[in-house]
């Protein structure tokens, strides 16, 4: 990924951020005017790591890419693009987990590539998707 300095070594965790605050701010420009949306997206980002947790990655990402709601099924894809490239689809990165190539080893490997990058969602999805929960009542004297 080039930047303003193309000799400058990037980490993978700021190729992450990078690209993850670069799929995030596209998806709120697609769905500025609606709110229930953004309200999928977000609550779809923050249950993701202990999706991929708990069912595997390959699961996951089938239960994320079978979603119902387009803002939901957006995740996938935003998460194709943050690990594998701006050409990657969900359908990749779905293939690449299942076992399209390479073993356990390489499983592994996208797990937790996929599990940093949804860390980087979860932070940009906390601090620009505000969460629409009603804010706490003052009790009355």
């Amino acid at each position: 990924m080039s930047g303003p300095n193309p000799g400058i070594r990037r980490t993978r965790e700021q190729i992450y951020a990078a690209r993850v605050l670069a799929q995030i701010q596209a998806t709120l420009a697609v769905y500025a005017g609606e709110p229930a949306a953004r309200k999928q997206y977000r609550s779809s980002i923050m249950s993701a790591p202990a999706l991929v947790h708990n069912a595997g990655l390959a699961q996951a990402l089938a239960f994320i890419a079978s979603r119902k709601e387009p803002a939901q099924q957006r995740l996938a894809s935003d998460l194709a693009r943050a690990v594998l490239g701006d050409a990657a689809t969900a359908n990749t990165l779905l293939g690449r987990a299942q076992g399209d190539s390479g073993g356990l080893r390489d499983y592994i490997y996208l797990t937790r590539q996929v599990l940093e990058a949804l860390v980087w969602f979860r932070r940009y999805a906390q601090i620009l998707i505000p969460d629409e929960a009603p804010a706490p009542q003052e009790p009355q004297p």
